[in-house]
């Protein structure tokens, strides 16, 4: 992959990319996987801007969805890695900045559950954060975040009266499915939930009962998935993310164990054996970024956070 002196180039960048993608469904080692995520991490954050030299739509377009799966595999290891969890929140402050061009419009042209993607990572970096200790400017920061996904909500609610009226919750027709819209938004949403609740858990107690409201509209979403597209594993990939959360950290053991179902259903001995191998040891670690997140129930029926 040498080339001469100069930033990279669109088809660099995708090629390290695929190659990312290659190592998480194919029969690999864990170093394997890392090591092409965190090359294709670091060409797109080397390459401020990229898009605005680019004439070529479509390859835009393709540079922004690769910039969004970079995102989404960093999160999934920073929560199942901890020692690549920084690494990745660092590339979290890029943003969408090195693929978009520097139009205030061009965020909002994005699809939701890729932005909603972005602040999955924001919030993975600020749990990481305080796990570690250090809660400087993390309540400025949790803020900015609940701000953000308070508008993503109120597009989502717009958005999905549009679509299907505001009384019309049933199962969407296979010959018209949207997957971001019924699926992965409902499941990104319930995860920055849970996510929220991990960051607040050090100066506020939260709810029980909705906490685990997240974890089942989680379950629910992945188990309609896979049951509406059937053994597509390519669909289910997105997936991963929410119900890892779920098989790591509900205070349900049933819960827990259909999440577990759902990912051992995947995990295949050649299909995202990579990535299986990531969730797989956390879930038998019982824990992931060196943090007990797992709540517990205390006499007034709500959870507090245990102590590492």
């Amino acid at each position: 992959m040498a080339q001469p002196n100069g930033p990279p180039t669109a088809a660099l960048i995708c090629t390290s990319v695929v190659l990312s993608l290659f190592e998480a469904i194919w029969p690999s080692s864990l170093d394997g996987y890392a090591a092409h995520l965190t090359a294709a991490r670091n060409l797109t954050s080397d390459t401020p801007g990229l898009a605005q030299t680019q004439t070529n739509t479509a390859q835009t377009e393709l540079l922004r969805q690769v910039h969004v799966h970079i995102l989404y595999q960093s999160i999934l290891t920073a929560f199942t890695c901890p020692t690549e969890c920084h690494d990745s929140g660092e590339f979290a402050t890029k943003s969408l900045s090195a693929i978009l061009p520097s139009d205030p419009s061009s965020e909002k042209s994005q699809p939701l559950a890729d932005r909603l993607v972005t602040q999955l990572l924001r919030l993975g970096k600020l749990v990481c954060v305080l796990a570690s200790g250090c809660e400087e400017d993390a309540l400025f920061e949790l803020q900015a975040i609940e701000n953000h996904l308070k508008i993503l909500w109120d597009e989502h609610v717009q958005d999905k009266a549009r679509r299907r009226g505001p009384d019309n919750h049933g199962r969407p027709e296979e010959t018209d499915i949207d997957i971001d819209a019924f699926f992965l938004v409902p499941a990104y949403f319930a995860s920055t939930t849970i996510l929220l609740s991990f960051a607040q858990s050090s100066t506020s107690s939260c709810d029980a009962e909705a906490v685990e409201t997240q974890h089942q509209i989680i379950l629910d979403s992945a188990i309609t998935l896979l049951t509406t597209l059937g053994g597509i594993s390519s669909a289910y990939l997105p997936m991963y993310l929410p119900i890892a959360l779920v098989a790591l950290h509900s205070a349900s053991p049933e819960r827990r164990a259909t999440a577990s179902s759902l990912l051992e259903s995947h995990q295949q001995p050649i299909i995202f054996r990579g990535l299986s191998q990531r969730i797989g040891v956390s879930i038998v670690q019982g824990s992931s970024i060196q943090l007990d997140l797992r709540q517990t129930m205390n006499q007034s029926g709500v959870y507090v956070g245990v102590s590492a």
